[in-house]
């Protein structure tokens, strides 16, 4: 999961977030409303030629549950959908990502135990062994 962590990081240095205050990599607490989570997704098989990865992951965006939280939550996937969609060239930590494209655009994904509603946006990664 260090790919997570250089996103997470990634995001943190953009402003979306903060590393382990509202921007998560394991699970989501329970005691903050508007929160951002990364899970690793099953992405695409590595390059059997060279030392390329493709690992998917999804960002999961929970607000309050409430219309502007719902709203909230949609925006700022579709923030981190634009920040992250077409990234090209960039280091992460010590680790080159060749691109970063999103598979869509945020989607409802439900609500959680206490209705807080959910967006998810999901991407494919193109980058060096680690």
């Amino acid at each position: 999961m260090v790919f997570l962590d250089d996103i997470a990081s990634y995001l943190q240095t953009s402003g979306i977030g903060t590393v382990g205050v509202d921007l998560f990599t394991v699970k989501l607490p329970e005691s903050v409303d508007a929160a951002v989570l990364l899970q690793e997704r099953a992405g695409m098989a590595p390059d059997q030629m060279t030392t390329i990865e493709r690992p998917g992951f999804r960002v999961l965006c929970r607000n309050a549950d409430t219309d502007a939280g719902a709203l909230a939550a949609y925006n700022k996937a579709y923030a981190i959908k634009k920040l992250l969609h077409r990234a090209v060239g960039i280091t992460l930590g010590t680790t080159l990502y060749h691109r970063i494209d999103a598979t869509g655009n945020p989607t409802f994904n439900g609500q959680d135990p206490r209705g807080r509603p959910i967006y998810e946006v999901s991407f494919i990664a193109t980058k060096e062994e680690e």
